[in-house]
C-alpha cells in the first residue's frame, strides 16, 4: 500500500472517531436535557418519580405511521406525534395482574384530555378517574361518564384552554394515555364521518397508563 493511501485511511479513521465522539456527546447532552425536563414536569404536577416507570417513557417523534393498534379488540388509535410520554408505574397495581396492558390481549388504547391543574392530574394518577354526578355532568354532550378518544388531538381539545404551567414558566398541554375495558364504552361522533369519542359510564373501566405532554 502506498504511503499516500495509508495516510488517507488514517485520516478517514480519525474523522470517523471524531464524528462518533461528537455524536455521543450530543446524545449525552440531549439525555441530560431530557432528564431535566422530566424532573421539572414531574415536580410541576406535584408527583414524584415513584409514580412513573421510566422504562416505558417515549418520545413520539413522528417516525412511526399514522395509526397503531393495541388490545384484544384490535382497535386502532392515532399515533400521538410530537408528544412526550411519561409512563405511569401501573404494573401490579390492579387486581387480576397485568393482562390489561398486554399488546395483543389487553384493553384498548385511548386518550383523555384534562386541564393543566396539578391537583386534578395528581388525583387521576393516584386514585384513577371519577364520574361526576348526573347533575354536575349535565353539560356533557353524551351524558355522564369518562370521555376518551382514539385520537390524541381530539382529547387535546379538552386540554387546550388550560395548559400546565411549569416552574420554569413553560406551558404544556396534558393528555392521559389510557386503556379502556373492551366492550365497556359507547361510541359517539363529533363529526359525520368519524367516531372520535368514547364514553365509559363506569370509571373503573378506564385506567391511566401514561401522561402525554406537549409544549404550547
Amino acid at each position: 500500500m502506498h504511503a499516500q493511501q495509508l495516510y488517507a485511511m488514517q485520516q478517514a479513521q480519525q474523522q470517523a472517531q471524531q464524528q462518533a465522539q461528537q455524536q455521543a456527546q450530543q446524545q449525552h447532552e440531549r439525555n441530560k436535557r431530557s432528564r431535566s425536563d422530566e424532573t421539572s414536569l414531574i415536580h410541576s404536577m406535584a408527583l414524584d418519580r415513584n409514580d412513573f416507570d421510566a422504562r416505558y417513557h417515549f418520545e413520539y417523534d413522528g417516525t412511526s405511521g399514522g395509526e397503531a393498534s393495541r388490545g384484544a379488540e384490535g382497535r386502532t388509535y392515532a399515533w400521538p406525534r410530537g408528544w412526550q410520554k411519561l409512563a405511569l408505574a401501573v404494573e401490579g397495581r390492579y387486581p387480576g395482574g397485568n393482562r390489561w396492558l398486554d399488546k395483543y390481549n389487553g384493553w384498548t388504547v385511548a386518550f383523555h384530555g384534562t386541564v393543566g391543574d396539578w391537583r386534578g392530574i395528581k388525583d387521576i394518577v393516584r386514585y384513577g378517574f371519577k364520574v361526576r354526578a348526573r347533575g354536575a355532568a349535565s353539560r356533557e354532550r353524551f351524558g355522564p361518564g369518562v370521555y376518551v378518544s382514539p385520537n390524541p388531538e381530539v382529547a387535546a381539545n379538552y386540554a387546550a384552554a388550560h395548559p400546565l404551567p411549569t416552574y420554569e414558566g413553560e406551558l404544556y398541554h396534558v393528555v392521559f394515555q389510557v386503556r379502556v375495558r373492551p366492550g365497556c364504552y359507547t361510541e359517539h361522533w363529533h363529526s359525520d364521518d368519524q367516531c372520535d369519542c368514547w364514553v365509559a359510564q363506569d370509571a373503573s373501566d378506564v385506567r391511566p397508563s401514561g401522561i402525554l405532554l406537549r409544549r404550547v
